[in-house]
């Protein structure tokens, strides 16, 4: 029976990585649903990212190198042999696994690794995510173009917690700028009313774009 769209086929707490190598791990809630895995930083926040299945050409985990059948793990066709021979070159703990993207897709070949805090657990992600993979074999993988990859970054950029942090200064900023102004209301120098002026131009305009 096909999975409901709208139920995670499977949900909880990973550790996650932006870099395979010497990255930085941060607790994400990790969804795999029926078209695509997605992760956020709670439950009840909407996702920093979600990876179509249609992007997705495997998962790699420690081991894979010599796994049998390597058919349920990685899409089988040729132009994704350097993503496949990647991630079997990768070394990964037992209790870790990465779910791989096609180098053409809206990802460029990006590895997002994941920990799932046990070897056993790592098991019931991977082949969690391999089994949602194999309704999607024979789908295409879609070609992005540079500016779908750009409008992909920026978006990733806005809803991540750089952006959040950047935001939250300029608001408190501003707010110091108004404090600042209030406190010398009538008394302001001709210097102090032209460096006002000017960061008030800058937050109209940085909050305008």
């Amino acid at each position: 029976a096909s999975p409901d769209p709208t139920v995670p086929f499977l949900e909880g707490f990973l550790q996650k990585s932006g870099k395979v190598r010497n990255g930085n791990f941060k607790k994400r809630w990790v969804t795999v649903m029926r078209d695509h895995v997605a992760y956020a930083v709670d439950e009840n926040s909407r996702p920093i990212d979600c990876v179509s299945f249609k992007d997705i050409v495997g998962v790699g985990f420690d081991g894979l190198a010599m796994a049998e059948d390597m058919k349920m793990w990685f899409r089988p066709a040729a132009e994704f042999d350097w993503e496949r021979d990647h991630a079997c070159s990768l070394s990964l703990k037992p209790e870790e696994f990465v779910v791989c993207t096609a180098r053409q897709g809206y990802h460029d070949g990006r590895q997002f690794l994941f920990d799932a805090g046990t070897a056993e657990n790592r098991d019931k992600w991977v082949e969690s995510v391999a089994r949602m993979l194999k309704r999607h074999m024979r789908d295409p993988v879609p070609v992005a173009t540079t500016l779908q990859k750009v409008r992909k970054r920026v978006r990733w950029f806005y809803i991540g917690d750089r952006c959040q942090v950047f935001v939250a200064v300029l608001i408190m900023l501003n707010f110091l700028t108004n404090i600042v102004e209030s406190h010398f209301n009538g008394r302001k120098t001709q210097l102090l009313a032209d460096v006002l002026g000017g960061c008030n131009l800058f937050f109209t305009i940085i909050f305008t774009v």
